[in-house]
């Protein structure tokens, strides 16, 4: 189904045209972590980089010094530690790069290196298809930075273009000394080319003519240059497949140029403070399709500023779209934490385009941070989505109505549903992933769904209920198979039906039923708990039309079988015939007669006496000893 890549392709390309920055732009990144804070995220632009949980990075002292490039402390320091599942951090740049050079500079100090399976400890990130990073999401990386440890103690530091092939200098390097590393990914034309240096305590005034080690190898993809290059990582986790290293890390910069990255004035322009405005993401994402009318979302999101002169307004370019608040005071917004605003979607209408959130405020750059929201018209239930398909060829939109889950199940690993409503019913395969907690008796409403060329698929659900079962529809064999569209895929009862087997129930068997002169085949889902059961003579039958011919039926638990098997060493003048229902034992007389139950011990718990024609009796699951005039026989409640 390829319905949502054309959304997906003018997403990313709606990005690009807003995003993408000259090669000749001035400094991205200029941090020496002077924050007053303990932990790095959610200080300056560093925000969660996927979503490990554990040893938040944390900001230190003393701040790293190297001459020439910070030579006198400033801020904090980064400590990066090698805990499973710890946390890694992404700065994210106003603007994504696709062409020319890149370059980031650090000082780091390490105090252990790993001796194989190298972890990244930094790394520029590529978006994903969607043209943006997200905070608690990941990217690709790509010009990665390592360490590894060597047979004298000491450590070689080692590049790799975005895989596990690696360039190593030849120098080796001490603990506990800082030494000032440049990271330059060059774009080269043609694929698998690109060229990644790694420069260790280089001269600051011009770009070295031979870098430390070099990685251009044909291994490893190129950056794809329709998203390029938008964030920077800082990794500290550890995992099975790669080891961290411990260090501090500081005054970090990124630069299109080497004049820029150890001269952030070169070039010249106005060294005032400069307002600006940061939001803790580079889009805001809804996800799942919503459809007019449905209900509104939110998503919170998180503004800073720093040197701001005037306070903060925000607008949006949807009706559908409002913020609140509407405006940030200044001082809100330069705190440490900065400042919250709720945005909420409303899908009053169709959204044709790639709203704005726009955040603005006098003598800063305004920011706009688009939102990726997709409203579709929506139908009142499964058969008015057929009609619209019928005559359209498919139907793309949501179900604003109540469907039940009759029956879930395993096939081929891939979670299997059977859901109706009044009007139509399906079998629908998980292909999204987001039904697997649905079960028999399961309700939902407002459901986006794809439906064309006999594939029906669910992309998401709105609201779910619990404990709200179908009852089934009772149908005649012989109605069911004349009119099998009628009832394909429903959960019917048929009654009265006798089977022609004997024996006990398996999987993968059909078995062979019939009501007077109609017929029809029985099977059993994978898993069920009616397998290994005994096969009733006669019984009422509920279950799931599995086909469109109407001649399949499968029960889901024993509880569909109602046992209706004529006891014949009980069939007498008095008592003609004995079967059990659900609970109940059932006695079918043409006179009245005497009725005695025991446990299987012997201790007597009911004495009736049965009238002409059907008694019942209530009894809990288990075996008895039913003994009429004189007889006794042993039966089975359910």
């Amino acid at each position: 189904m390829k319905k949502s890549n054309l959304l997906q392709s003018l997403f990313v390309a709606f990005l690009l045209v807003f995003t993408t920055l000259s090669a000749h732009a001035k400094l991205l990144l200029n941090d020496n972590f002077a924050y007053n804070a303990t932990t790095l995220l959610n200080n300056g632009t560093w925000v969660a980089y996927g979503s490990h949980p554990n040893a938040p990075i944390q900001l230190v002292t003393p701040a790293l010094t190297y001459q020439g490039y910070q030579t006198e402390a400033a801020g904090k320091s980064v400590s990066l530690g090698k805990e499973s599942l710890a946390e890694d951090a992404q700065t994210i740049f106003s603007g994504a790069i696709t062409e020319g050079n890149l370059y980031y500079a650090a000082l780091i100090n390490l105090t252990e290196a790993p001796t194989e399976k190298a972890g990244t400890i930094m790394a520029f990130l590529q978006p994903g298809y969607s043209g943006a990073l997200e905070v608690g999401k990941t990217g690709t990386e790509f010009a990665l930075l390592s360490a590894l440890q060597t047979a004298d103690g000491q450590y070689k530091l080692q590049v790799s273009r975005n895989n596990t092939t690696v360039a190593a200098t030849e120098q080796s390097y001490n603990y506990g000394t800082t030494y000032l590393v440049v990271v330059k990914y060059t774009f080269v034309e043609g694929t698998t080319n690109d060229e990644v240096r790694l420069y260790v305590n280089p001269s600051i005034d011009a770009e070295p003519a031979t870098a430390d080690a070099l990685y251009n190898a044909a291994s490893g993809s190129d950056i794809n240059t329709s998203r390029g290059i938008l964030g920077i990582e800082l990794c500290q986790a550890q995992s099975g497949s790669k080891n961290a290293s411990v260090l501090t890390l500081d005054a970090i910069r990124v630069a299109t140029t080497w004049a820029e990255l150890f001269n952030p004035s070169a070039g010249g322009g106005d060294q005032d403070p400069v307002p600006a405005i940061s939001v803790n993401t580079t889009s805001i994402e809804f996800e799942g399709t919503m459809f007019v009318g449905g209900p509104a979302v939110t998503k919170t999101v998180n503004v800073k500023a720093t040197d701001l002169t005037a306070d903060i307004t925000i607008t949006t370019t949807s009706a559908n779209l409002t913020v609140e608040p509407a405006t940030i005071t200044k001082e809100a917004a330069m705190s440490e934490a900065g400042a919250d605003v709720v945005v909420t979607f409303t899908p009053n209408s169709i959204e044709t385009g790639f709203p704005n959130v726009v955040f603005a405020s006098e003598g800063a750059k305004e920011v706009k941070v688009p939102v990726n929201a997709s409203v579709v018209e929506a139908v009142a239930n499964l058969g008015a989505m057929v009609e619209k398909a019928n005559d359209a060829g498919y139907y793309y939109g949501a179900i604003s109505g109540e469907i039940a889950v009759t029956q879930a199940f395993q096939q081929s690993g891939q979670q299997c549903l059977y859901i109706q409503d009044a009007t139509a019913a399906f079998l629908v395969y998980d292909s999204y992933e987001i039904l697997g907690d649905l079960k028999a008796g399961d309700r939902f409403s407002g459901a986006s769904v794809y439906y064309g060329g006999g594939e029906f698929f669910i992309e998401s659900i709105g609201t779910k209920g619990e404990n709200a079962p179908v009852e089934p529809e009772e149908v005649s064999l012989a109605e069911l198979t004349s009119n099998a569209a009628r009832y394909a895929f429903r959960l019917v009862r048929i009654n009265d039906i006798t089977f022609s087997q004997t024996g006990d129930f398996a999987f993968g068997t059909q078995y062979d039923i019939a009501q007077g002169e109609a017929a029809a085949k029985l099977s059993l889902f994978a898993e069920s708990d009616i397998i290994g059961t005994q096969l009733p003579s006669k019984a009422d039958v509920i279950g799931i039309v599995r086909n469109a011919t109407g001649k399949l039926i499968s029960p889901r638990t024993t509880e569909d079988i109602i046992d209706k098997s004529i006891n014949t060493s009980l069939a007498d003048a008095y008592a003609s015939q004995v079967y059990t229902e659900t609970g109940m034992l059932c006695i079918v007389s043409e006179a009245e007669t005497a009725v005695s139950v025991y446990t299987m011990l012997g201790a007597e718990i009911a004495t009736v006496r049965a009238t002409t024609g059907t008694t019942r009796i209530a009894l809990e699951q288990g075996i008895y000893i039913v003994r009429i005039n004189g007889k006794a026989t042993k039966v089975i409640v359910k």
